[in-house]
């Protein structure tokens, strides 16, 4: 029994060294792969900081390197005169110089609300102004008055003072606004051969269909076009149709304009002949008449010739209305008016 014992225990004392030795083989291998595990990117990263980037050899491109930071771009370079360098930098600094001073500003230009008040006032300076629609003076005698509505046209106005520079005949002209501002060389040439110029509204429409701002509208801009280019104010003004009711009036009377209407009216604007518009204006002038014609009509142009000479033949003197009624914007003041009223329901005829 004991000699069996004895075997056994050195049978067990054998096992437990065995499993001793292999416990610490196990564990000394452990350690030592870890501690390479360890000591290798340790040793990669110091021969990285001990080397300059330059030097280090190229990675191929499908390979990368953990653990390395990618190469810096390289600095804009900036232009001395806007950045510099400040010491122990390399931040670009913006240069701090002041600039050179903004020149002095130009006083605002003035507002339009005061620009067209002071238009206005230019082209009505005249607060005088006649009460009457002028249609005729008789006391006048002899001395009639050509007076042309709707202009300038176009082609045509141009003939139509060819005609009475020829004859020596003055006129009044009285333009429609919108039609001056297009034609404002026609309106130039009509001033600068002498002839009188007022107003027939600024778009020709029958101001008694209008309430009255549309109607201080119609007066204000039909005298300011034309005096942007004549540079003389306006103080006649014809309303489109002849039509005037009390408000075309109290607007009148408050812009100083004086009502020019006419006498004598052979419709040439429907007329058929130049024959029938002679024939017409010379059976119906009496002293003192204000003739109504038209503009931009070949008719009326063919018959303008004619009516001169027939009516000069029979002892008439043309003049322009302030002279037929004896005063001029000078002596606005002294205006005494005789009306020859036109006839019943001329005022009110589709005439254009």
């Amino acid at each position: 029994m004991p000699n069996l014992f004895k075997g056994r225990k050195g049978l067990f004392a054998v096992g437990v060294l065995t499993v001793l030795f292999l416990f610490a083989s196990w564990t000394l291998a452990a350690a030592l792969v870890e501690s390479r595990l360890v000591a290798g990117p340790a040793m990669r990263v110091a021969a990285a900081t001990d080397q300059p980037a330059q030097e280090e050899p190229e990675q191929p491109k499908d390979q990368g390197v953990k653990g390395t930071a990618p190469e810096a771009p390289p600095q804009p370079t900036v232009p001395a005169a806007v950045y510099q360098e400040t010491p122990g930098s390399t931040t670009p600094v913006a240069d701090l110089a002041p600039p050179p001073a903004a020149p002095a500003e130009a006083g605002p230009p003035p507002a339009p609300e005061a620009a067209k008040t002071a238009l206005r006032q230019a082209a009505f300076p005249n607060k005088q102004y006649s009460a009457e629609r002028l249609g005729g003076n008789p006391q006048a005698g002899k001395r009639i008055a050509l007076t042309f509505d709707d202009g300038p046209a176009p082609e045509w106005t141009e003939k139509y003072l060819a005609v009475l520079r020829e004859k020596h005949v003055p006129a009044t002209f009285f333009f429609v606004g919108r039609n001056a501002a297009k034609e404002a060389q026609l309106v130039k040439k009509a001033a600068a051969d002498g002839h009188e110029i007022g107003a027939h509204s600024y778009s020709h429409r029958k101001l008694t269909w209008l309430e009255k701002p549309q109607v201080q509208e119609e007066f204000w801009d039909a005298g300011t076009s034309i005096y942007q280019i004549t540079k003389r104010p306006v103080y006649y003004f014809r309303p489109p149709y002849g039509a005037a009711n009390s408000t075309v009036l109290e607007t009148a009377k408050e812009l100083g304009q004086t009502i020019v209407l006419w006498n004598v009216d052979p419709r040439d604007w429907e007329a058929t002949s130049a024959q029938h518009i002679v024939s017409s204006v010379v059976s119906h002038v009496r002293p003192g008449a204000v003739i109504l014609l038209h503009e931009g009509k070949p008719q009326t142009y063919q018959a303008l010739p004619a009516i001169i000479d027939q009516l000069r033949s029979k002892g008439y003197e043309f003049v322009t209305v302030s002279e037929l009624f004896g005063f001029g914007p000078p002596q606005a003041e002294k205006r005494v008016v005789t009306q020859q009223p036109a006839s019943r329901g001329r005022a009110d005829r589709q005439v254009r």
